[in-house]
């Protein structure tokens, strides 16, 4: 099972630190997937592929050249084609498609009299990856501002230029979407400014499976600040199928609900399989933005810790792979994570409980380093074999005492419908303290499994 990524490309080669637990040596392990696409050329292609495609370019710092000499174009996601860095070469690139590819994809003119689109009947018809073009500009449709009241504008994906080219064409506008890149810039369309547009659709493009249109109420949902708004956001992975899985955000609102959900990841088809996830929240490179990180089951007792970086203003930096078990060392099924500062330096870290069968337990933790990335694992409490099993503990994070540092708590469940209630309270510089039982629901009153810990 590889992990591929639509939005940015490969993963690229990520080293994994060598670690030792249980008795086990993890060797060093090299990864490098390549991206794969879930269209093909000139083919169907769903709307947030599309989108993903266009992200690309984002995430990429394309740069703006009108040129179109072969110096200056860029490749799509799959490095299979290249397309001319500017308004339509980032349409023709994120709709995956090959006319006049000779000269970096279609221009506005071409556009106009391509037999490949349709022109819509009213702005109000525009769906993500539909474009908006007119004499000379055009630019990629990602969603309304409001979708209750569109004459607030859209977000777009978009190359605009400056129009003032240095002496090789480049000029100092990038590609940009409804986030903010990394030069401050957006895709930010007025309705006014939209009337100048005639909307068009790609006749390949085709609408997503249902996608949930609210939170999550089971408990599978990951709440935090992804935004660096001071209101806690939303988000979930969400399976496809097909080894396709997506990752969207429901931003909170001021006074209360959430904004409609954003698709802000899509792994594409065949390249991540949402069943074989366990996520956890938490700040891990100490920017104040929560990040989301996920074990990944890999066949053969193999298992990789992978993050997603929060980027200011909302979005998350492609995944990246933080950790790897290495083949037949540790089985992601036995894992329960949990998440917080437990040595208190203002990184989030990563705890896991290990279940080792036979009543044994480990709590393992990952202390998060400054600039991201992980400290190797270290084991900080082992149950003993016969005293504690994993299966019947559900944990949760918090800083139960109010010193500063998150605490773990657990649910265990007893025979006869009796619950108990365990923390371990973090020490100053690392590790816990042994487990107390702060609650005994008694016999017959509370079975566990009815339980869902927030």
């Amino acid at each position: 099972m590889r992990l591929n990524r639509l939005i940015s490309g490969t993963l690229g080669p990520i080293v994994a630190a060598a670690v030792g637990f249980a008795g086990v040596t993890v060797t060093t392990v090299a990864i490098a997937t390549p991206a794969h696409a879930a269209s093909v050329p000139d083919g169907q292609i769903t709307r947030s592929e599309v989108l993903a495609r266009a992200q690309n370019w984002v995430n990429r710092d394309v740069k703006y050249n009108l040129t179109r000499r072969p110096g200056t174009l860029y490749t799509d996601v799959e490095g299979d084609n290249r397309y001319g860095p500017d308004c339509s070469g980032l349409v023709s690139m994120a709709w995956h498609i090959t006319a006049n590819s000779g000269k970096g994809g279609n221009s506005t003119d071409d556009f106009e009299t391509w037999g490949g689109k349709t022109y819509l009947g009213s702005l109000h018809d525009l769906l993500p990856g539909d474009a908006i073009l007119k004499n000379g500009h055009m630019e990629l449709f990602a969603r309304w501002k409001n979708p209750g009241d569109h004459s607030q504008g859209a977000w777009t994906y978009s190359l605009n230029g400056t129009g003032n080219p240095d002496g090789n064409g480049w000029q100092n506008d990038w590609a940009k979407g409804p986030t903010v890149n990394s030069h401050g810039q957006m895709g930010d369309e007025s309705w006014s400014s939209m009337q100048n547009y005639r909307p068009i659709r790609y006749i390949n493009i085709v609408d997503d499976p249902a996608a949930p249109s609210s939170p999550p109420t089971d408990g599978t949902g990951i709440p935090a600040d992804y935004n660096g708004d001071g209101l806690d956001d939303v988000a979930a992975f969400y399976d496809y199928g097909r080894g396709r899985t997506a990752l969207f955000v429901w931003s909170a609102k001021a006074g209360g609900g959430f904004n409609w959900p954003t698709m802000v990841w899509d792994s594409g088809v065949g390249t991540f399989e949402q069943p074989r996830a366990k996520p956890v929240g938490g700040d891990f490179n100490g920017d104040g933005l929560t990040d989301i990180g996920a074990f990944y089951d890999y066949p053969g007792a193999r298992t990789g810790l992978f993050t997603w970086t929060a980027r200011a203003g909302g979005g998350f930096n492609a995944p990246t792979m933080v950790w790897d078990s290495g083949p037949g060392t540790w089985e992601q099924a036995r894992v329960k994570a949990v998440s917080g500062d437990f040595n208190g330096d203002g990184f989030g870290d990563i705890g896991a409980f290990y279940d080792y069968s036979n009543g044994r337990t480990g709590l393992f933790t990952w202390s998060g380093k400054s600039g991201g990335g992980f400290n190797a694992p270290g084991m900080v409490w082992d149950s003993g074999v016969g005293t504690f099993e994993q299966p019947r503990a559900k944990p949760v994070g918090g800083d139960f005492n109010g010193d500063g540092l998150t605490d773990i708590g657990a649910f265990y469940d007893y025979p006869g419908a009796r619950t108990g209630l365990f923390t371990w309270t973090a020490r100053a510089g690392g590790g816990f303290n042994a487990p107390t039982m702060v609650w005994d629901s008694g016999p017959g009153t509370w079975e566990q499994i009815r339980t869902k810990t927030i």
